[in-house]
């Protein structure tokens, strides 16, 4: 397979995507944690991570980040002879376009040739955000500025009683309270529990691609550019509608239970290279309310418009760019891909080749060859 990953900076959006989306602080060895107080949740080995995606955020997001093989229907994806990237060209220059799961494992690693070929390919890394310390730091601010009560309100004043009753409930089986929540709002509670959820399953934010490729650059020199800055990252969940962000805090709480079977949807469609197969996953997970529905459609579509803008506007500008987003924003109708192809862009994804029978590689994708058209 490409490498191992959907969903989800702020695309899963949900179980596929946390980040796609804001992803603050990835890796607790290297990145500052949350400041301790009633709100703290750092545990053992868990720093404060982070990132945006709607439902999608949820993990995702993408998403996506990887160990079942359950298609949406419940059968297993079959494998298309592609991987979940792409290549676009125009008169101006290359980009690669690789989607993402933003949580990853073990599993995942070492990675096939062919990513890593257009990875050397490529002069400049581009994701969704980047990871460097600043922005990281600025990230970490806003969020706490934007996700924590200032005016004497509680996250329980923000839900019914039901809903409070549910949520204690909940936070109780994995072993927290209500009280270390209280002065978070819905969206920043979602983002946290996603998180413990899916590190709880054994996927980490570590072992995404996009943290993998950004240490990769890190340690090379290679320059990494973010498509989005923190505070549009940020702006995108603490924005939205308060109905619609407890609707979303809500509906994971019943959900939860169902993250490693529905992740494992986005995987399969991943390591299938299958998008239509990872878009039907997306429509599965996608809420069904129309209030979310619509905010949901902003959150992937409205931002694609901006993403594919900036990626058009680094290959103009002479950059060999390798774009890691969330899968999400490359599977719909209103793609990344869409967009490009419609600047003048020839999009082909990327084909896999048959592995060496010598190769001691459980999950591999071969040299770079592209041939199908876009979502094809």
């Amino acid at each position: 397979m490409c490498s191992d990953n959907y969903s989800f900076p702020l695309a899963h959006r949900r179980r596929a995507d946390i980040s796609g989306g804001t992803r603050a602080l990835h890796s607790p060895s290297k990145y500052p944690k949350m400041p301790r107080g009633k709100h703290n949740l750092n545990s053992p080995g868990k720093g404060w991570y982070m990132g945006v995606s709607g439902r999608a955020t949820r993990v995702l997001w993408l998403g996506l980040v990887l160990a079942l093989a359950v298609a949406a229907n419940g059968a297993e994806n079959k494998d298309t002879g592609k991987c979940m990237m792409w290549e676009a060209r125009s008169s101006a220059g290359t980009v690669y376009l690789l989607g993402s799961l933003h949580f990853g494992s073990d599993a995942l690693y070492p990675l096939n040739p062919v990513v890593d070929d257009a990875y050397a390919k490529s002069d400049t890394l581009v994701l969704e955000m980047n990871m460097d310390m600043a922005t990281q730091l600025e990230a970490l601010a806003l969020i706490q500025q934007a996700g924590m009560y200032k005016d004497g309100k509680t996250l329980s004043s923000d839900l019914s009683e039901g809903e409070s009753t549910k949520l204690a409930a909940f936070l109780k089986e994995r072993g927290m309270a209500l009280a270390q929540f209280e002065s978070m709002k819905p969206w920043l509670t979602m983002m946290m529990l996603t998180v413990r959820e899916m590190t709880r399953l054994g996927y980490r934010p570590q072992l995404g691609l996009d943290m993998h490729f950004y240490e990769k650059a890190s340690a090379s020199g290679k320059p990494v550019v973010g498509l989005e800055t923190a505070e549009e990252q940020v702006k995108t969940l603490s924005d939205a509608a308060a109905s619609i962000l407890t609707k979303e805090l809500m509906e994971f709480v019943d959900e939860a239970p169902k993250t490693k079977e529905i992740y494992g949807m986005f995987e399969a469609a991943w390591k299938s290279g299958d998008p239509a197969a990872m878009n039907r996953a997306l429509e599965e997970d996608i809420s069904k309310d129309p209030e979310v529905r619509d905010w949901y459609d902003k959150l992937i579509d409205g931002r694609n418009v901006r993403l594919a803008d900036r990626i058009a506007k680094l290959v103009s500008e002479g950059k060999k760019c390798f774009v890691i987003v969330g899968s999400a924003h490359l599977v719909t109708d209103k793609s990344i891909l869409k967009l490009l192809e419609a600047k003048g862009f020839t999009v082909t994804q990327v084909e896999k080749k048959p592995v060496p029978k010598t190769a001691d590689v459980s999950s591999t994708e071969p040299a770079l060859e592209s041939t199908a058209p876009a979502g094809k």
